[in-house]
This record gives C-alpha cells, structure tokens and sequence, in this order.
C-alpha cells in the first residue's frame, strides 16, 4: 500500500476510498501473471497458517471446556474462579 500511496501522492486519510480501491485495482490488473503469483502464493500460505491456527485454538478450546466442566462436575469451581466457559466447535455443551 505504501507504494501506491507514493506513487498517486495519496494521504493516508485517502487510502480508504472508493478511488483508492480502484487504483489498486487497476494496479492489480495490470501486473503479469507471473508478478501475481508471488502474492497469490503468499496469500495461500498465509490461509493454511491461519487455518492451522484456528484448527489448534479450536482444540485447546476443547480441551479447556473439557477441563472445566471437569472441574465444575468435582466441586472444584474456585480453580475456575473469573473464567467464562468457551465454545464447543462442535456445539456440544
């Protein structure tokens, strides 16, 4: 974004603009396909981090809601004391 902002001599208050959308459209548009893959592949990458991350938060959130109704179902609700049960991904209470 930077680049394009130097490039138009855009202030950062324009960069959230309907023609600053179109400058970088018309930027994207205009590169080869071969420039294009270089962030085509870093945005795929950066998906399967996200997605691995989200798989990982989603089981550590299993495990936590798992160990707290544990702890709720022995008696044990002070060790919890301040914390909010947290989803099940699976809908599952």
């Amino acid at each position: 974004m930077t680049v394009l902002v130097q490039h138009y001599k855009l202030k950062e208050e324009q960069t959230n603009t309907p023609e600053f959308v179109r400058l970088i459209n018309e930027a994207w548009q205009s590169l080869a396909p071969s420039d294009k893959q270089r962030y085509e592949n870093r945005a795929r990458a950066d998906m399967a981090r996200y997605l691995e991350e989200e798989r990982l938060f989603d089981e550590r959130q299993m495990e936590y809601s798992l160990l707290h109704k544990a702890a709720v179902d022995a008696g044990e609700q002070h060790v919890w004391a301040g914390t909010l049960p947290l989803r099940d991904p699976q809908g599952n209470s």
